[in-house]
């Protein structure tokens, strides 16, 4: 995320959001499948557990993005304020 983040733009905290949905949504339900206790421990069973969580993947995907451009582009807006104010001549 960092790494996605160094320069601040659009499409950067786009990515970055979408890749962290993504992650997320490849490791818990990795996490699930190898407990055992929903599904066989077999490639059939983590089919089963990757199809099972895709009902979720397009809640989180709307809701990182949402939260995402909500905090950096309410940054943005006051970081941009707060140097307009610093030079504009009274």
């Amino acid at each position: 995320g960092m790494g996605l983040l160094q320069k601040i733009s659009i499409l950067n905290v786009i990515g970055a959001s979408l890749s962290a949905s993504v992650v997320f949504y490849l490791l818990s339900n990795f996490g699930t499948w190898t407990t055992g206790l929903l599904y066989p421990m077999n490639a059939a069973g983590l089919l089963a557990c990757y199809t099972a969580g895709l009902p979720y993947v397009l809640n989180t995907i709307v809701g990182d993005l949402l939260f995402s451009g909500l905090l950096f582009g309410s940054y943005e807006f006051f970081i941009n304020r707060k140097m307009k104010n610093e030079y504009s001549v009274s």
